[in-house]
């Protein structure tokens, strides 16, 4: 919305609603196709899914699904249109016959539209989605793929913790094509410094606000951050990375809502959203902190020859 220039109002704040049950949905949805392994990977996280029982959990995803069709049905046609391929895409995405996330470019593609819909959402939910030149501009097109790239990156890192479980699963992933973990990190780290190189080029490239040239400082700490994969093959440090780098990125998204079109509205949002997220953690049961990991911790000696 700030990007593009779209117009807050009722539909728009449902949206809002409607990105954040998005993830939600996915995630419970993640959880019960992904025990082979979260076996390896996570075992607390398999246990908790024993613990809330499987029927609730499919329960508890279709009454999500079903609140985002009609979410989006009473924001318009646009929104339905975007609900009806999404969802599949949700549901395929670590659930047969596709699996995506078990081939490696298209489950990196499907990954990065959990932000990337959400932004076309935004951007055409108070425009006539079927005008070419309003509101699909430059800045728009432009900055779609921008996220996409981005979202990418973030895959490439996220599947780095799970190595060694998924190549013990059989599932081939960005991170167990490459061979070794210490590729797979070095392709995340690859990934992620030309994901924030991008930001750089879609402002110049878009005219964009200048102000977003303000995020040059939190890049170079994002690109410090990720090389941080190439450390360790401790599993409790990579998931400790990952969920710093996921922290780097909410900030990164952050600072481009807010020096993008600087508004209260702007502030308020980001800073509703993060409170969310900070809550959530502080409540919640993080199934990758150190009690719901494997116990095995492959050692460094390992971290090149694995294969």
């Amino acid at each position: 919305m700030e990007i593009t220039g779209g117009q807050w109002g009722v539909r728009p704040g449902l949206g809002i609603v409607v990105t954040l049950l998005v993830p939600i949905v996915a995630n419970l949805h993640n959880a019960y196709t992904d025990t082979a392994e979260d076996e390896a990977n996570l075992p607390g996280r398999a246990g908790l899914v024993r613990a809330a029982g499987l029927q609730k959990l499919k329960i508890t995803v279709w009454v999500g699904i079903s609140l985002i069709v009609l979410m989006s049905s009473y924001m318009g046609i646009s929104q339905l249109i975007l609900a009806a391929f999404g969802i599949p895409l949700l549901i395929f995405y670590s659930a047969p016959p596709i699996r995506a996330k078990a081939r490696p470019i298209l489950g990196l593609v499907i990954f990065s539209l959990v932000i990337a819909f959400p932004f076309i959402a935004g951007a055409i939910v108070t425009n006539n989605w079927w005008e070419l030149r309003n509101p699909w501009t430059v800045t728009t097109i432009g900055w779609f793929l921008c996220l996409i790239v981005f979202f990418v990156a973030k895959g490439l890192v996220k599947n780095v913790p799970d190595f060694y479980g998924d190549m013990t699963a059989g599932l081939r992933t960005s991170a167990t094509v490459m061979g070794t973990l210490r590729r797979a990190a070095q392709m995340a780290v690859i990934g992620t410094w030309t994901a924030y190189a991008l930001i750089l080029i879609t402002v110049y490239l878009t005219e964009s606000s200048q102000l977003l040239y303000l995020i040059v400082p939190w890049a170079i700490v994002a690109a410090w951050h990720v090389t941080r994969l190439t450390k360790s093959s401790s599993q409790g440090y990579l998931n400790s990375v990952l969920k710093w780098d996921m922290v780097v990125s909410v900030v990164t998204l952050s600072i481009l809502v807010i020096t993008s079109r600087v508004s209260l509205i702007a502030i308020v949002t980001v800073s509703g959203c993060i409170l969310i997220l900070v809550t959530a953690d502080l409540i919640g049961r993080d199934s990758r902190s150190p009690e719901h990991m494997t116990q095995r911790e492959v050692g460094n000696e390992n971290y090149e020859s694995y294969v």
